[in-house]
C-alpha cells in the first residue's frame, strides 16, 4: 500500500473517530503503521525484524536500532524524547487494550509521520571499489588510486587514516544534529575505507560488497553477556553477605553454613576473573 492510499484511508478513519469520539481503532491503526514502518527501517538497515511473537515492544526495537547505529557511527536515529514518549504511550496502550484518549492518539499519528520522513538507505546495495573511494577528500591521495608503490603506501598510512578520521568526525557531527541518508551512507563508506586500510598487509585494499557488511551488529549481544556476568557476580556476592549477616545474628548456624559461604565467595572470585578476562579479550571489534 503506497503512502497516498494510507493517507486517504487514515483521513477517513480520523473523521469517523472524531464523529463517534471512539479513538480505539485509530490508536490500533496508528501503532500498526508505526510497527510496519519500523520493520521497513530494520530491513533497510539489515537488522532483524521486531520479535512480535515474543512481545518485543516498539520502543524496545527502536532502542536496539539506536544502539547498533550509535556503536558504529555515534548516530542516534530516534531521539530520546520520542523513545520516552512512545514507551509511556505504548505501556498505556497495552494496559488499556488500545482505549486511549485523543491527545495520545494524536501523538501516535504524529510519530508515524516522523518515522515516515526518515530516508534510511538500503545497506544491502552493492558498490564497486571505485565508487567507494569516490569522495572529494580522498581522490587526491595516490595510495587510494593505485598510483604509488608499497614503500610510499606505508609512509602514507598515518596521513590517510588521519584524513579519514577527520572526515568521519565531521560526518558524525552532522548526523548528531540531523539525520541525513546521504551522510549516513557516507559514514558507512568512510568506515569501510578506514577498516580496510587498518587491516591492510599486502598493499591491496579489500572492501566488502555491501554496505551492511561494514556495520557491526554484535556489540549489543556482547553487552548482554557482560551484564549477565555482572548479574551473577552481584547475586553470589549478595548471598555471601546475607549468610554472614545471618551468622552474626544466629551464631549457632555459622558452622552449618560455612561451606556455602566458602562456595559463594569462591564463585565471586571466579566470576570476577571471568569478567576481567572477557573485558580484555572479548570486546567487539568496532
Amino acid at each position: 500500500m503506497n503512502d497516498q492510499l494510507i493517507d486517504l484511508k487514515l483521513k477517513k478513519l480520523v473523521e469517523l473517530c472524531l464523529e463517534t469520539s471512539n479513538y480505539k481503532k485509530l490508536a490500533v491503526v496508528g501503532f500498526t503503521l508505526i510497527s510496519n514502518r519500523l520493520d521497513e527501517i530494520g530491513i533497510r538497515l539489515g537488522i532483524k525484524s521486531r520479535n512480535k511473537t515474543q512481545g518485543e515492544k516498539v520502543y524496545e526495537y527502536m532502542t536496539i536500532i539506536n544502539e547498533i547505529l550509535y556503536n558504529n557511527f555515534t548516530l542516534t536515529l530516534f531521539q530520546n524524547q520520542m523513545l520516552d514518549n512512545l514507551r509511556k504511550i505504548e505501556i498505556l496502550f497495552l494496559r488499556k487494550r488500545g482505549d486511549l484518549s485523543l491527545p495520545f492518539v494524536k501523538q501516535i499519528i504524529g510519530y508515524y509521520y516522523d518515522l515516515r520522513i526518515l530516508d534510511v538507505p538500503d545497506v544491502y546495495q552493492t558498490y564497486s571499489k571505485e565508487s567507494l573511494f569516490d569522495l572529494p577528500q580522498l581522490k587526491a591521495i595516490p595510495f587510494l588510486s593505485g598510483k604509488s608503490n608499497k614503500n610510499s603506501q606505508g609512509r602514507l598510512h598515518p596521513l590517510i587514516l588521519q584524513k579519514i578520521r577527520e572526515e568521519e568526525r565531521q560526518v558524525e557531527m552532522s548526523l548528531s544534529t540531523k539525520f541525513d541518508s546521504e551522510m549516513f551512507e557516507k559514514a558507512i563508506r568512510l568506515k569501510s575505507i578506514r577498516k580496510s586500510i587498518e587491516k591492510q598487509h599486502s598493499g591491496k585494499i579489500t572492501v566488502h560488497g555491501a554496505l551492511k557488511d561494514n556495520i557491526n551488529y554484535i556489540t549489543s549481544k556482547e553487552n548482554i553477556i557482560r551484564y549477565m556476568i555482572l548479574g551473577w557476580l552481584g547475586l553470589f556476592l549478595m548471598l555471601g553477605v546475607s549468610i554472614i549477616y545471618q551468622s552474626i545474628i544466629f551464631p549457632e548456624i555459622s558452622m552449618g553454613v560455612s561451606v556455602y559461604l566458602l562456595l559463594f565467595f569462591a564463585s565471586v572470585g571466579f566470576i570476577t576473573l571471568l569478567y576481567h578476562y572477557y573485558n580484555k579479550n572479548g570486546g567487539a571489534d568496532n
